[in-house]
């Protein structure tokens, strides 16, 4: 994972080629570390991410509903197929933002002050 890029509308948090229990707690960390200052919209790049487990969904999904109490936006970037189908088969599909490029989720949360 890479140190978060702060903006004055968002966290860009780029994770490594896996979010699973080997480094969940690190990046669970990070991301409370994000809410609990403040940004209530986070932006998690997985173009890298080639694998998440039970813990790395868990994970996501948590902070999902975090930054929805907050109301803000938890966009994920760069999801492979298979990533995606883990969350469509947790029902958890509605939690999330979704977007092809970091570039572009930025833009969205910026332009639209998506919420």
């Amino acid at each position: 994972m890479k140190d978060p890029r702060q903006s004055s509308f968002a966290v860009l948090v780029s994770l490594a080629t896996s979010l699973d229990k080997n480094n969940v707690n690190s990046v669970r960390t990070t991301l409370n570390k994000a809410l609990e200052s403040g940004h209530h919209r986070l932006i998690i790049d997985l173009n890298a991410t080639e694998h998440i487990d039970d813990n790395g969904l868990t994970l996501l999904v948590d902070i999902a509903l975090k930054v929805k109490a907050q109301y803000g936006t938890l966009a994920l970037v760069g999801v492979r197929p298979d990533i995606h189908l883990k969350i469509e088969e947790r029902e958890s599909y509605e939690l999330f933002r979704y977007f092809v490029e970091v570039e572009s989720a930025l833009n969205a949360l910026q332009a639209r002050g998506l919420s």
